[in-house]
């Protein structure tokens, strides 16, 4: 579409429903229909505004939020040229200061997302942000570490989502760590360095986090979090780190709750190892949460899957009370290999979410005449591999796929008479909890959300 029309389009739709509307996205195509003083005017005739969301802004555009309802409490900022393409001497463009853009709604916003910024530990901060999501951002100076600018701009954020930390390397001015690179690792051992530095000067987050997800252990090794952050839930999404790098992270964190993404069969097979003898001598950690994608579920299989995973899981969890092995299948449009399946077509009557724990329901409506159709198969017990050996601790255990089905298990005391103990020490069994419980523990445990 042109982008008159599109322009057109969007100024017909604030006449007739601007008054009423209160979440809005524009993209970058959107974005660039308008003039920065259009889009400027276009946003003042929203004042039930509450979430916003614009991508493809430039310096020109700081300030399109000067006449948006002061009360708006969710912003999503996509500032500058996009970082995987940078041409030298850009940096300023590549990874802009956005306090020029933000400086209109200081004490309002209460969710915050930024892409391609540059932050500083300097300027007035965002006291009331509990939301914090920074998809690609590198500090101002070297001095502050990672982590100064985020604790002086977001004294009070609790959920923290970081991106990809960027560093200046010869022929582009911003690009990925490189854990093989001397020049990189060194780097990271003195960002890690001068964030601790930092927070022993100006403090940290108080109480810690609730959760924080970062995209490998290198950027929460680049932290250096204080003994005084704890993090209630750590998620990460890549498990390409060394042990030593691993085990140092993890122990600055001081995590309750880890979440990790398994996203090829490299991980499956390898990267999840360490990972779990990392774990292992986390004594903070009781909850384990173990995210298989859905490309190592089409490749691998489910029941493969689990029987690797469940190798992996002997004899390492020690600490671990709570174990949570989630699939994710959303995406899939064929069913998983090495998985015996039964393609089911809808019945006309409303189908259950849970069909049963013993013969869930897996996939969507990706079957062209027969949307809503689904697999049928069968969840393994993987509790007799899960408890194996030194993992006295565990006490509570779920497998499941996403939107589909669920088996889990929990291990209770057996109540016995003085008599009964005399005779046999064995005063815990593992039973099958149905929904209810299940939902009740997950909720209980903070396990119920991902992210």
């Amino acid at each position: 579409m042109p982008l008159e029309e599109v322009s057109a389009s969007f100024n017909n739709l604030l006449q007739h429903c601007g008054h009423s509307i209160t979440s809005l996205y524009m993209g970058r195509c959107t974005t660039h229909a308008f003039s920065p003083e259009q889009l400027r005017g276009a946003l003042a005739m929203l004042p039930q505004l509450q979430e916003l969301a614009l991508e493809g802004l430039t310096a020109d555009h700081r300030d399109v939020l000067a006449q948006v309802n002061p009360h708006l409490r969710s912003l999503s900022l996509a500032i500058g040229d996009c970082p995987w393409f940078p041409d030298a001497g850009l940096d300023e463009r590549l990874h802009p200061d956005p306090s020029p853009f933000l400086r209109y709604h200081h004490s309002s916003l209460t969710a915050l997302c930024l892409s391609n910024v540059r932050l500083a530990d300097q300027g007035p901060s965002y006291p009331n942000v509990r939301r914090l999501v920074l998809r690609d951002f590198s500090p101002a100076e070297d001095e502050t570490g990672w982590i100064g600018p985020l604790v002086h701009l977001f004294p009070s954020a609790e959920h923290v989502e970081l991106g990809w930390l960027w560093t200046p390397r010869l022929g582009h001015p911003f690009a990925p760590l490189d854990i093989q690179s001397d020049s990189d690792a060194a780097m990271m051992h003195q960002w890690r360095a001068n964030g601790r530095r930092w927070q022993a000067e100006h403090g940290t987050w108080v109480g810690g986090l609730r959760f924080l997800q970062v995209p490998s252990m290198q950027e929460l090794y680049c932290l250096g979090l204080s003994e005084s952050c704890p993090i209630d839930r750590l998620r990460i999404m890549h498990l390409d780190a060394s042990y030593e790098l691993t085990e140092a992270a993890l122990g600055d964190a001081r995590v309750r709750s880890l979440a990790l993404l398994i996203q090829s069969h490299e991980d499956l097979l390898h990267h999840v190892a360490f990972f779990l003898h990392a774990v292992a001598h986390t004594a903070s950690l009781t909850r384990l949460v173990v995210e298989i994608g859905n490309t190592v579920v089409l490749s691998s299989g489910i029941t493969q899957v689990l029987d690797t995973l469940c190798g992996h899981l002997r004899d390492r969890l020690a600490p671990i009370s709570h174990l949570r092995v989630f699939f994710h299948v959303r995406d899939l449009d064929r069913p998983p290999n090495n998985d015996p399946c039964t393609l089911v077509l809808p019945m006309r009557s409303r189908r259950p979410r849970w069909i049963a724990p013993e013969l869930p329901r897996v996939g969507t409506d990706k079957f062209g005449d027969h949307p809503g159709a689904c697999w049928l198969f069968k969840l393994p017990d993987i509790v007799g591999s899960a408890t194996a050996s030194e993992n006295t601790d565990l006490r509570f255990v779920l497998v499941e796929v996403e939107e589909c089905c669920w088996k889990g298990w929990e291990k209770r005391e057996d109540v016995l008479s003085g008599e009964e103990r005399e005779v046999s020490r064995q005063t815990s069994r593992w039973v099958q909890v149905d929904e209810a419980h299940m939902r009740d523990v997950l909720v209980k445990e903070g396990l119920d959300r991902l992210d």
